[in-house]
């Protein structure tokens, strides 16, 4: 059993049981504003309520299936020794008024010296990382492990993979490609690559193990 995919797994439930309290506390909060405003039409207020309490439902067993549950594909895999050879930090949208990004490694396998990439809803890592900013834009982020200590390039790591997967791949410019008809845009960290490294890493659904520097 590979034990840190177990432990995320924990930690993922433990999330889920906070998310599932939230949501409790929520439905008592709706229904007491709901009692104080409804207070002539109750059947209104039930259905308000059940159309909430279902919406919460359908959010935990999303999050269940694809936060928890995808990790016991890769609970009992052989994993792959590998080494971090660059680290992509791309452009993920708008979440509350800010730009969010995230990153993820390029590794190379230790025994066939290829480069894989997953990223995405092909990605079961779960990295705990730090950011800096400076007036709203990036300037760095990194992965850290559960020890707070930064992970880099040319540290050991263990790759679960599930499969190999398909992404046709479009290099746009030097900050910009398009995996799956989708652009995304880019920066990495390892100066000896461009955007042309994205046409030599074998892309795969699975999981990523930077905790091994930690392991006894």
């Amino acid at each position: 059993m590979n034990i840190n995919i177990k432990k995320t797994m924990k930690k993922l439930k433990i999330v889920l049981i906070f998310l599932i309290i939230m949501q409790i506390l929520t439905l008592f909060i709706v229904g007491l504003f709901i009692k104080y405003f409804e207070a002539q039409q109750e059947i209104v207020g039930i259905v308000i309520q059940i159309a909430i309490a279902i919406l919460f439902i359908i959010i935990d067993i999303y999050f269940y299936k694809q936060k928890i549950y995808r990790l016991n594909g890769v609970l009992y895999i052989k994993p792959i020794e590998c080494v971090i050879e660059d680290f992509i930090i791309y452009f993920d949208g708008k979440h509350d008024g800010k730009r969010e990004y995230r990153i993820a490694p390029i590794i190379r396998a230790k025994n066939s010296n290829k480069l894989y990439f997953t990223y995405g809803k092909y990605s079961l890592s779960y990295y705990k990382s730090i950011t800096s900013r400076m007036n709203r834009r990036l300037i760095e982020k990194t992965i850290v492990r559960d020890d707070w200590s930064k992970v880099q390039i040319g540290d050991p790591v263990l790759m679960y993979k599930k499969s190999d997967i398909f992404v046709e791949t479009a290099i746009i410019d030097n900050n910009n490609v398009k995996l799956n008809n989708k652009t995304i845009r880019f920066s990495h960290i390892n100066n000896q690559y461009d955007v042309g490294i994205f046409n030599k890493v074998t892309f795969f659904e699975g999981a990523v193990d930077v905790e091994v520097i930690n392991k006894k």
